[in-house]
């Protein structure tokens, strides 16, 4: 059964455009086990983010497509247009 909300997402073309804009990846590993941690971090520092699809979320998201991508681009565009007044 499909998830309500499901989200696609074409991590490759993400991932390689996250590269050509500077974001990196940091790995923690967790003591007393073989779990790695994985967080991206933007270019210039600031938030860390757990996973390529809250990247998308947070700072593209025309790679999401579904529910989400329409709702978040709707969203994006209103902060703008109230943070230029």
């Amino acid at each position: 059964p499909k998830r309500r909300g499901a989200v696609k997402l074409d991590k490759g073309a993400l991932e390689a455009r996250m590269a050509a804009d500077g974001w990196t990846k940091e790995e923690k590993p967790r003591p007393g086990t073989t779990h790695v941690d994985k967080y991206f971090v933007p270019p210039g520092g600031g938030k860390k983010l757990r996973s390529v699809l809250e990247v998308a979320r947070a700072a593209y998201p025309e790679f999401l497509a579904g529910v989400d991508a329409a709702a978040l681009l709707w969203r994006r565009r209103v902060v703008l247009v109230l943070a230029s007044r």
